[in-house]
């Protein structure tokens, strides 16, 4: 099992017997380290996975190398708005960011090297890898997280299932994100210590 937790099973047993889906993993790390997406892929699933920090990206190429047919790999740090340049707290540690509390935060215990990044917008990663994506991964670590969930055109882009990283698992937050979903029109049906699970009504 290569998710954090027990995200993999979950994901599996909703798309139980579909081999030709695609999946949006967007903060793929190396591609297979806590990944909520190679189990799918290695069924046969296709898609489009985006990271930022070089040493992870490419690891993720080279797992990637006999799938390009079906792959999309997208090296990219995402942002508001394309062409901004931002502060990027590059990491070969699944912790980079582009957040100063979540550097902050996790600057002791991880590698980080401080850099800029010039920014893109999600809506326009996805004019060039246009969907459809029936399963969606968001781990970005930190606000831009939150973003994305948010922003992300689910309808247009016919998806199904949304994994999506939080910040904490104490009652209230729990709360908020599933209240947050609810808003949007979609049920929270797992939650880790890591991610939330949502269903996106079709």
């Amino acid at each position: 099992m290569y998710s954090q937790r027990d995200e993999e099973p979950v994901i599996l047993e909703y798309f139980a017997g579909r081999d030709n889906g695609r999946v949006l993993d967007i903060g793929a790390y190396d591609g297979k380290t806590f990944s909520n997406t190679l189990a799918l892929i290695e069924r046969g699933w296709g898609g489009t996975l985006i990271e930022a920090s070089a040493g992870p990206f490419e690891a993720m190429c080279r797992l990637h190398a006999s799938r390009t047919d079906r792959i999309n790999l997208v090296h990219a740090c995402l942002a508001m708005h394309s062409g901004t340049v931002i502060p990027f707290y590059s990491s070969n540690d699944a912790v980079a960011s582009d957040d100063p509390e979540h550097y902050k935060k996790w600057r002791e215990a991880a590698n980080f090297i401080p850099t800029f990044a010039v920014g893109v917008n999600i809506c326009d990663v996805l004019k060039v890898v246009p969907g459809p994506y029936e399963f969606i991964n968001i781990d970005v670590e930190g606000r831009m997280t939150e973003h994305l969930f948010l922003a992300l055109p689910y309808c247009d882009l016919k998806t199904e299932l949304v994994c999506v990283e939080h910040n904490g698992t104490n009652p209230r937050e729990i709360e908020r994100w599933a209240k947050m979903g609810a808003d949007m029109g979609f049920a929270l049906t797992h939650t880790t210590g890591e991610n939330h699970i949502f269903r996106v009504p079709r």
